[in-house]
């Protein structure tokens, strides 16, 4: 009846923040799967990643790594967690879309 399905391949590039606020570092995690992606500002229920807070000028941002090709390389897979200021997703595959 339906055809099997098979996750998409993303790139992911973050503009993290420190606890202060203030930016560090800009982190990829390239050609992964995902079994989920979160971002918010404000607490939810069951929520695994650090509690969100409107209050405060950054997102919270947890993903949950499904495949890699090499682990080392993924940034989000050793940290799943991470307050960022932006995200950016991109299909790897040019015939996947993803409208955000």
């Amino acid at each position: 009846m339906f055809a099997s399905w098979a996750p998409t391949e993303l790139t992911i590039v973050l503009d993290p923040v420190d606890l202060d606020g203030q930016p560090v570092e800009q982190l990829y995690d390239r050609n992964a799967t995902y079994r989920s992606i979160a971002i918010s500002n404000v607490p939810q229920f069951n929520d695994d990643s650090f509690p969100a807070d409107p209050s405060i000028g950054w997102l919270e941002l947890t993903a949950h790594v499904a495949e890699v090709k090499r682990k080392k390389l993924h940034v989000l897979m050793n940290e799943s967690n991470q307050h960022v200021r932006k995200v950016w997703i991109e299909c790897c595959n040019s015939v996947d879309q993803i409208n955000l």
